[in-house]
């Protein structure tokens, strides 16, 4: 017996340190189904004493983020956890201050804001430059993992602030390091929300210093506005109506740099990350399964053109090519951008299944005890997504529907504000990637696929990779 669970703290942390901290989550559901002699999908688990849930069962899961959502809460510790990088923002907030925060900042994300695509364009031409022949049309081998971080980095904030951080005076040096201080800074959230109320536990001066360090590269970009608004307001001039950004739209509800900060950096974790890992797991899928790629190819030259004379790319008409959606939700069924997360019960409640010898039965949920509950695993569940469940296949999107068995942005009203911003950048970088470019070379191809698990998960060994430029797409 380990009433404190440290054994299975202890085997998920080495996994992780292997990059392979998921499949051994998956592998623990497989053996306590097998102990049990039944497909077990909901059952205890000890974490540092405590006593909480895991579940990958969709109805369990829509009573959670949905049914009975005001059951739940993030949970004290989570909060805590997290918030000396992203503070109170919207996806750390609770109560009143969530509200307040998603319906502020809701009408920024309606198609009208997110369907300005030549901004993404310029983007894709920046990220292009990385991308030089070198040989008989190939590229030299790049991480593209890498490049794509930067691409939405700047897609994003610019989304945010209105305007080009690379043109941005006194952005360079922040800029540069603000990416790895991003990333450690994410790293430490896990490892502390994993201990639970013992968080406090990772704190030292690495932590601190990269939290300091994401926190001066957001609040450049705010103090300019915020120095405008009070020199508007000493002179009794009145601010816009209309705000363009979402910058001068929070700048406009309060005089706080940190809340304002907040919320940026917040929106800024959603947007970059959230759009790149699923570029990147996209362009590994592709790359390792080459007729997808011809077919999503052709796919999308018959409806957008050549990389040279694009034609009628749009919100809408990204959103109608079929195969190019199919294969976006492939992607993010196999690699969700946040494969585990929990709720906190804020008052006693009940879950519809997994008591009783057959699993059927509601299970009883305890004010405080926490509900852990994982897309990565739900999304590879045979009884949902069949025997090959495994495996990549966009196909199967022809006929399947997956309703809560299908999480890659959270459910319920916490469900991601800026899932179709992500999906929308995400379709239209494949498709001006996929117009140039025929053929995609994994050079570590015979290198087991390892994850990172940040506050979102991408390829640990980066994207190391060879693309072919297609005749006639560069003169």
């Amino acid at each position: 017996m380990d009433p404190w669970g440290i054994s299975d703290l202890l085997e998920i942390w080495q996994a992780d340190r292997k990059g392979c901290v998921l499949g051994a989550i998956y592998q623990r559901v497989e053996r306590t189904s097998a102990q049990e002699g039944r497909r077990v999908s909901t059952f205890s688990i000890r974490q540092i004493g405590e006593k909480n849930l895991f579940t990958c069962d969709p109805i369990n899961i829509k009573t959670v983020l949905a049914t009975k959502f005001k059951d739940f809460d993030l949970g004290g510790a989570k909060i805590k956890g997290i918030r000396p990088l992203l503070g109170n923002g919207i996806l750390v907030s609770a109560h009143a201050g969530w509200t307040y925060a998603r319906r502020l900042l809701r009408p920024h994300f309606d198609p009208e804001h997110i369907s300005h695509l030549d901004r993404e364009e310029r983007h894709v031409q920046k990220a292009m430059l990385g991308l030089s022949i070198v040989q008989d049309r190939w590229t030299a081998v790049v991480d593209l993992q890498s490049i794509l971080f930067d691409l939405t980095l700047n897609s994003t904030a610019e989304f945010l602030f209105g305007e080009n951080i690379n043109s941005s005076q006194g952005t360079t040096d922040l800029n540069g390091d603000f990416a790895d201080n991003f990333d450690l800074a994410q790293r430490y959230c896990v490892g502390r929300t994993a201990l639970g109320k013992l968080y406090w536990l990772l704190n030292g001066p690495e932590f601190k210093h990269s939290c300091h360090q994401v926190h001066a590269f957001i609040d450049q970009f705010v103090e300019p506005v915020m120095q405008t608004r009070m020199k508007q307001s000493s002179q009794g001039l009145n601010s816009p109506t209309s705000p363009t950004t979402i910058l001068h739209a929070l700048a406009g509800t309060t005089q706080s740099l940190t809340d304002i900060r907040f919320q940026l950096l917040n929106l800024l974790f959603a947007g970059r990350d959230t759009t790149a890992t699923l570029l990147s797991w996209t362009m590994l899928q592709l790359a390792r399964h080459p007729v997808v790629l011809q077919k999503l190819r052709q796919a999308i030259l018959a409806r957008f053109g050549h990389y040279n004379n694009p034609q009628n790319i749009t919100f809408a008409s990204l959103k109608d090519c079929q195969y190019l959606q199919w294969c976006l939700k492939e992607v993010l069924r196999l690699y969700p951008p946040i494969p585990l997360d929990h709720r906190t019960a804020i008052r006693d409640t009940v879950l519809p299944k997994g008591g009783g010898s057959d699993g059927e039965s509601p299970v009883f949920v305890q004010k405080g005890q926490s509900v852990m509950y994982h897309p990565h695993v739900l999304h590879r569940c045979p009884n949902i997504w069949g025997d090959d469940a495994a495996r990549f296949d966009p196909d199967r999107w022809l006929d399947i529907r997956p309703g809560w068995g299908y999480l890659p942005f959270n459910g319920g009203p916490r469900s991601c504000l800026g899932q179709q911003r992500a999906l929308t950048v995400a379709s239209y970088v494949m498709v001006r990637l996929l117009q140039r470019f025929d053929r995609i070379e994994d050079v570590q191809m015979s290198s087991e696929t390892r994850h990172r698990v940040a506050l979102v998960t991408h390829p640990a060994d980066g994207l190391m990779v060879r693309l072919h430029e297609a005749n006639g797409e560069i003169d």
